[in-house]
């Protein structure tokens, strides 16, 4: 099997923006400011189940954005999202500026 594109952090942008604003703040504040479920539910009014339901879908919504740009089935694409953040992380906040 071929080796999959990169995921730049251009890609992962443009999937982030075209999240829905709940979904990008629940993202958000677990990937790059680090809070825990607990935190995030108390800063949004939610339940933690809610937030890790968020998530999961936030990453779910990018994964398939990202993959109709590559037009065709990438494995694991979600996990090459998570490390692409993790990774360069530090380059996040000048990106999306929040």
């Amino acid at each position: 099997m071929p080796d999959p594109s990169p995921i730049t952090l251009e890609r992962v942008q443009r999937a982030f923006e075209m999240l829905p604003p709940r979904h990008q703040d629940a993202f958000w504040m677990l990937r790059i400011d680090n809070l825990s479920y607990a935190e995030i539910a108390e800063r949004l009014d939610i339940t933690p189940k809610r937030v890790e339901r968020l998530v999961a879908d936030s990453l779910f919504r990018m994964s398939r954005t990202i993959e109709d740009e590559e037009r065709g089935f990438r494995p694991n694409l979600a996990q090459r999202i998570a490390r692409a953040l993790t990774d360069q992380g530090y380059r996040l906040r000048r990106i999306f500026r929040r």
